[in-house]
């Protein structure tokens, strides 16, 4: 599967997360801080094959380096993504 680029990155208050799946199969997208906190979780659920995007807002948050990652059949891949304010 393919994970795109958080947008806009720098970002103040909240992003988008678009990625592609090369089949159907269970889905998560969760957002970690520096520490490993993770500050945001979508509901794992089963998703159909093609390109996909999660609304992800994190204005709560404080400025900093946050990582992303999407899970999909077992399969992790995981990017960097930057919130200021």
């Amino acid at each position: 599967f393919v994970l795109k680029q958080n947008y806009p990155n720098p970002f103040s208050g909240s992003t988008t997360i678009d990625y592609v799946l090369p089949g159907s199969g269970d889905v998560q997208v969760s957002v970690r801080d520096l520490l490993g906190r993770q500050v945001f979780r979508s509901p794992q659920g089963l998703q159909h094959e093609g390109e996909h995007s999660v609304q992800v807002d994190l204005q709560n948050l404080e400025a900093g380096v946050y990582f992303y990652t999407v899970s999909f059949n077992g399969m992790e891949q995981t990017r960097k993504m930057i919130l200021s304010k």
